[in-house]
């Protein structure tokens, strides 16, 4: 059963063909967000075998899925997919936070960003979280996917002021 629908921006790239993803939380697509899109982007281009660039990002969002209340976005869906279209990237993989919320860091590699995502390299921030109870962080993804044969890029914070920006800095500045 699959947990992912891949969106093609560039319908020249096959979803078949291995992708260098882009992870984030991505309640909206901020500056942060965008260096990882960039190295992503520049990843995919330099590797030799055939591969895209694509985002991975959570329908419904994380937050509403846990939250009783409704939640403040800084981007639909549409609005963030329409965003990375913009800024280069292939296409972009929608993953069902339902059907995944409870895998096991590893699962969620194994199953999710290698079994049906083509997998071949990531990019994501230093405090980038996954897996059941946010148990996977930065780190492990790097070690997991290294396992694999596969590179992980992790980006240091990214500073507006003297604070670290977050979807949750620009919410409060919105």
């Amino acid at each position: 059963m699959s947990v992912v629908r891949y969106v093609p921006f560039n319908h020249d790239k096959s979803e078949k063909l291995g992708a260098v993803i882009c992870l984030g939380n991505f309640d909206g697509v901020h500056i942060g967000h965008a260096k990882l899109v960039e190295e992503s982007i520049k990843i995919s281009r330099a590797l030799p075998e055939a591969t895209r660039a694509c985002a991975l990002c959570f329908d419904p969002f994380p937050a509403d899925f846990f939250s009783k209340f409704p939640v403040r976005h800084i981007m639909t869906l549409d609005e963030k997919l329409d965003t990375f279209n913009k800024m280069g990237l292939d296409g972009a993989y929608v993953c069902d936070f339902g059907k995944v919320f409870d895998l096991s860091p590893e699962s969620f590699i194994n199953n999710v960003l290698v079994g049906e995502c083509n997998c071949v390299g990531a990019v994501c921030g230093f405090n980038y979280r996954f897996g059941k109870g946010a148990e996977g962080d930065s780190e492990m993804l790097r070690e997991e996917l290294a396992k694999r044969g596969c590179g992980c890029i992790i980006y240091d914070e990214v500073k507006l002021g003297d604070s670290t920006l977050s979807s949750s800095r620009v919410r409060e500045l919105i």
